[in-house]
Formats: C-alpha cells, sequence, structure tokens
C-alpha cells in the first residue's frame, strides 16, 4: 500500500485532524520530557517575567496557550468531522501566524533537526500551509457532506 493510499491522505478531516494531533502530542512530550507541566507551566513561567517585560506579555504568553488549548479541540472536532472543527480551525489561523504553529505542523519537526534553516524558507512554508488548510477548509464548507 503506497502512503498517499493511507485513509489520512484520503480525507481533508482526517489529514488536517491528525496533523492538529501531531502537533499537541509533540507538544505535551516535549514540555514533559523537559520535567515541565504542559500549558500551566508556560502560564507560571510568563508570570515570572510580568516584572521585567509587563502584563503584556503575560497576556500573550495566556493566549498562546489559549491557543494551543484550541488546537486540542480543534484536532477533536476535525477527527470526528464535526463542521465547528473548521469554524475553530478557521479561526485559529490568524494566531496561528501570530505564534508560529504551523497547521502542517511537521514544519515544526523539521526546523528542529534543520538548526541551520532559513527563517525566510519557514515564514513562506508557515504562510503556504496556513493558505492550503484556508483553501481546504473553505472548500470543505462549501461542498456538499455527501460529496466528501
Amino acid at each position: 500500500m503506497k502512503i498517499l493510499d493511507w485513509p489520512v491522505f484520503k480525507s481533508p478531516w482526517l489529514f488536517w485532524g491528525a496533523l492538529d494531533a501531531f502537533l499537541v502530542v509533540d507538544f505535551i512530550s516535549r514540555s514533559l520530557g523537559r520535567g515541565r507541566i504542559p500549558y500551566v507551566s508556560d502560564v507560571l513561567g510568563a508570570l515570572t517575567l510580568v516584572d521585567d517585560f509587563g502584563w503584556g506579555h503575560y497576556a500573550l504568553a495566556v493566549l498562546a496557550v489559549v491557543v494551543h488549548v484550541s488546537v486540542i479541540f480543534s484536532a477533536v472536532l476535525l477527527l470526528k468531522e464535526r463542521r465547528a472543527g473548521i469554524y475553530l480551525s478557521l479561526a485559529q489561523i490568524p494566531f496561528r501566524l501570530v505564534f508560529v504553529l504551523p497547521s502542517f505542523s511537521l514544519l515544526l519537526v523539521w526546523a528542529r533537526f534543520s538548526p541551520g534553516y532559513s527563517s525566510w524558507l519557514m515564514g513562506a512554508l508557515l504562510l503556504s500551509s496556513e493558505i492550503a488548510k484556508t483553501r481546504s477548509l473553505w472548500r470543505m464548507l462549501k461542498t456538499p457532506r455527501s460529496a466528501l
């Protein structure tokens, strides 16, 4: 069986849901690997920097955690093929661009293992992944359920 014949590549629901799930699992495993509590340690760590950087930095850190947590919900909703997953995923896109959370989450793995990567290339790939996801999700909204 060819890789492109796998079910995840046949369904945009599974494709984007699996990539969101991968992002969540990757984030949680890296946090636990560093002895941190996922999400909680990030908020508490940002709180310790309030004196140096102000409350704006803390608000951004909390917003980043909210976006990460919303990815958990979008992953579940997309894997269950719920329309709410499409709407949530579309709402996440501007925040994913700001916080550099590519929808094609394998880009983050590539960046970790390619220390000399070009930040311009990563930016272009990030933007491309969000454009691809937006087009795909928009098409899913416009296509009757039976045709997907």
